[in-house]
């Protein structure tokens, strides 16, 4: 049988345990001396050997979580349990279980428990009403602790929040202590009414004589705040009895003592300040950890006790900056051993938040991360299978979340059909599905999730044939609501690459859809020809516009196909999506592109995305409708609908914000159907007018055709089918209160609709003799020789601009022969003015069209 030390002081039976130890069993009332001489043995042992506590009551929990931290690979079993007849088989069967650190509790209906920290509910909608912290005004709120430190903060807090009256008990003398002083002026000048009286809470008579003081002069105690203590650090084995006493004495008996000097029926709210060293041990704090343990035993007891409080311990990790951890400069040595410190106004905020709940546990422990404690352990579930939860780093369910996911062209395909000039980007609806990936996996939470305030402020990149490996990180802020931040080791996880919330929110059932474009036919514009490859960089996974339905600079509407039968990830990583096929909203984003066709967008924020889910690969297509609510600089706000086959709203995106990164040369060809919001944006700046531009594909030359082509354009610009009446002079009327004015060439109509005056011509630009010109142009033909010479444009594009300028003046029922003067311009744009009107004039390519065009408008100048 190996060796052993046993003390105890509850008979117990011959116990076989492999390999040497100490076996300490304490009884109701703890021998102190015999329990740390015993812990202390145990921490002697070589490497590998035991210590065994078997306790039922206050025990000396926190004497053998230290040993645990302090002793070389020594083995702890910890077993809370009553005397029973099948009690020493069941604690062997632990010890023999044990490798490095146990603890348990053995019930006796046979039930074994063991101790897990849970997260408490966050605050949120959901959840039941606050209760408050039981103090009203007027009401007095006895501090022990002095007014220093974490206790005096939380205390100036709660006479903030409920107008108590303060009464501070503490050892220091205000006239010799700077910091207590100036802490006492700060509370008065807060509107705080507050006495201090110096007392010492280890002293039951000194005790006693302050509480009947503060009745006399501020009434009886409503409320207790217990921050009363002392800590002087010591490794075990330099421990002494005496000291152990002293450390438990403020904790412990000083709560004792002020709960047998208020009045209980008079007791409201009991709050106690412990550590969480109590519940997990710290290297050099057994004396300490056993003192916060025992307070949370007694505030628990209390709670029993007085009927009408309400009583907690809130079991703090270190502050930063105050308290005792600070003076003792304990937030390194914590950090070391894996506890993060709790900044001040996040301390103050926690424990509002813990008062505020209906119902109070006995305990609560307040603190930051505590990965190096295995003393200490969390409730853990299962994460789902899901791509971006490759690798969890940190897991506090309910809590936090951090995962770590590595990105490249072979594990992630996607990546390398997103491709902008040789970068292969992250799409942000990739990363998107990232956040709420870890999002859901640290809420525990089912359905679609709503994400809100996401912002993309630098891309994530992947070099071809690299690796990146992205970070995200989760913070439960409350009840259904979780922060999220994407970063990167490309920049040393110091920067957000993403950001956003993800809230879990009830649908909101049906939402009101847009009107859409019908009845017309479609943009012709052929996304596989006329836009990927060209205008669009993304590759065949999300290629999905099918055709489009309206093409101007401030809306779109598409339809985009959808499926669920694609492989984003490697064959042997999950490709299980959450926000549904990430290709076809993809599509969404860059379905945008249209309206601004002269520059690349990116996304770089979007205030709120409802997304559909499995609801958008539930038809083979859907249709989208973004509309730009503003415009600043290279910056587009767009709110997006999507709509489902029956033209109901499956998904929403609002607020959504791109940014022009990369402009367009403008000698490179357009679209016909790309042209008209080219033109719509650059025309209206350069004319100060609000213009609705169109431009269709090669007419028939025909009068009848060419009117058939007017109204489907005039269509498109009010998004409606229209029936165009025209004037006796051949001018279309107006339409919707809009002056309307056409031009038809062998290569393309130009449609232009706004306010009056208002007239367009475009004219495809072919070499003419001189003479001829001179011919065409009359009194002008020397304007265009001045616009050819101030631009060192070629003659034939310089006087066709003003032939189209004439046509634009008869157009408006101006004489043909009106004066024409120079106004100004913006890069191969010229503006030419006559009286109370301006042209805009500029040469323009046509896909598939060997010459340029010119493209004229007029509308009134404004003055």
């Amino acid at each position: 049988m190996p060796s052993a030390t046993i003390a105890t002081k509850t008979p117990i039976s011959t116990t076989v345990v492999a390999g040497g130890g100490v076996l300490l069993c304490p009884g109701e009332e703890v021998d102190l001396d015999l329990a740390l001489r015993a812990v202390q043995a145990a921490v002697a042992q070589p490497p590998g050997a035991r210590l065994v506590v078997v306790q039922h009551g206050r025990g000396v929990a926190g004497l053998a979580r230290t040993a645990r931290l302090e002793g070389s690979g020594l083995h702890v079993t910890l077993v809370e349990a009553a005397p029973a007849d099948d009690l020493v088989d069941r604690v062997v069967r632990e010890v023999a279980a044990t490798d490095g650190y146990a603890e348990s509790h053995l019930g006796p209906d046979g039930r074994r428990r063991v101790p897990l920290l849970r997260p408490l509910p966050p605050p949120g909608p959901a959840r039941p009403g606050p209760a408050g912290p039981s103090l009203r005004p007027d009401d007095v709120l006895l501090v022990t602790g002095g007014g220093k430190g974490i206790t005096a903060e939380c205390a100036l807090a709660l006479a903030r929040d409920t107008g108590a009256r303060l009464a501070l008990l503490g050892r220091a003398d205000p006239a010799a202590d700077p910091e207590l002083a100036a802490n006492l002026t700060r509370m008065r000048e807060a509107g705080v009414r507050l006495r201090y009286v110096r007392a010492d809470v280890t002293d039951p008579e000194a005790v006693r004589a302050a509480v009947a003081q503060v009745r006399a002069h501020l009434g009886p105690v409503a409320g207790v705040l217990h921050g009363a203590g002392v800590n002087r650090p010591a490794a075990l084995g330099a421990l002494d009895p005496d000291t152990l006493r002293a450390t438990l004495a403020p904790k412990v008996d000083g709560l004792a003592h002020v709960l047998a000097a208020v009045e209980p029926d008079e007791l409201r709210l009991l709050v106690t300040f412990g550590s969480v060293i109590g519940r997990g041990g710290l290297p050099g704090e057994a004396h300490y950890a056993l003192a916060n343990d025992w307070l949370a035993r007694l505030t628990a007891e209390a709670g029993r006790r007085f009927t009408g409080c309400r009583a907690v311990c809130l079991e703090w990790s270190v502050w930063s900056g105050v308290g005792m951890g600070e003076r003792l400069s304990a937030v390194e040595s914590l950090l070391r051993a894996g506890i993060t410190p709790i900044p001040p106004d996040e301390g103050v905020r926690l424990l509002r938040q813990v008062l505020a709940l209906p119902r109070l546990p006995a305990s609560v422990v307040v603190t930051g991360r505590t990965d190096g404690l295995d003393t200490l352990r969390h409730e853990r579930r299962e994460l789902p299978l899901l791509r971006f939860l490759e690798r969890p780093l940190v897991q506090y369910d309910g809590v936090e979340l951090v995962v770590e996911a590595d990105l490249s062209a072979e594990s992630d395909p996607y990546l390398a059909e997103h491709d902008l000039d040789g970068n292969l980007l992250l799409p942000a609806v990739l990363g998107m599905e990232a956040m709420a990936q870890v999002a859901t996996a640290l809420a525990g939470a089912t359905g679609v999730p709503v994400l809100t305030g996401v912002s993309f402020p630098r891309p994530v990149v992947v070099a071809r044939g690299g690796r990146v490996t992205v970070r995200i990180a989760a913070v439960q802020a409350e009840a259904g609501v979780v922060e999220v931040a994407i970063r990167s080791d490309e920049t040393g996880f110091a920067a957000d690459h993403f950001r956003g919330t993800v809230r879990f929110e009830p649908d909101e059932g049906d939402r009101e859809a847009p009107g859409v474009t019908g009845g017309l036919p479609p943009v012709p514009l052929e996304p596989g020809r006329d836009l990927y490859g060209d205008l669009l960089f993304q590759g065949d996974r999300f290629r999905r516009l099918v055709r489009y339905h309206r093409v101007a600079s401030r809306r779109a509407e598409a339809d985009v196909a959808t499926t669920e039968d694609m492989r984003w990830f490697h064959a042997f990583l999950p490709q299980r999506l959450l926000l549904g096929d990430a290709g076809a909203r993809d599509a969404f984003l860059h379905g945008i592109q249209v309206c601004v066709p002269d520059a690349t967008l990116l996304p770089i924020a979007v205030d709120r995305v409802e997304p559909a889910g499995p609801k958008l690969a539930a038809t083979e297509q859907v249709r989208f409708v973004a509309v730009e609510r503003e415009h600043r600089d290279d910056t587009y706000r767009y709110d997006v609908t999507v709509l489902g086959a029956a033209g109901t709203v499956v998904e929403r995106w609002l607020g959504l914000r791109l940014r022009a990164v990369r402009h367009r040369p403008a000698a490179l060809p357009w679209p016909p159907a790309l042209l008209g919001p080219a033109l719509e944006r650059r025309l209206g700046r350069l004319l100060d007018a609000d213009l609705a531009v169109v431009v269709e594909p090669r007419p028939d030359r025909t009068g009848g055709a060419r009117r058939e082509v007017t109204a489907v354009a005039v269509g498109r610009a009010v998004g409606r089918p229209v029936r165009l009446r025209y004037r006796p002079d051949g001018r279309p009327e107006e339409v919707n209160g809009r002056h309307v004015s056409a031009a038809h060439s062998e290569v393309a109509s130009l449609l232009v609709a706004g306010a009056g005056p208002l007239a367009c011509d475009l004219e495809v630009v072919r070499p003419r003799p001189a003479e001829v010109w001179a011919d065409l142009l009359g009194r002008h033909a020397g304007l265009a020789g001045q616009i050819a010479a101030d631009l060192g444009e070629d003659a034939d594009v310089a006087a066709t601009r003003v032939w189209c300028a004439k046509e634009c003046l008869v157009k408006a029922g101006l004489p043909v022969d009106a004066p024409l003067t120079v106004a100004g311009g913006d890069g191969e744009w010229v503006l030419v003015r006559s009286g109370r009107v301006t042209v805009a004039t500029g040469p323009v390519r046509l896909t598939g069209e060997p010459q340029p065009v010119v493209v004229a408008v007029l509308t009134a100048t404004g003055v």
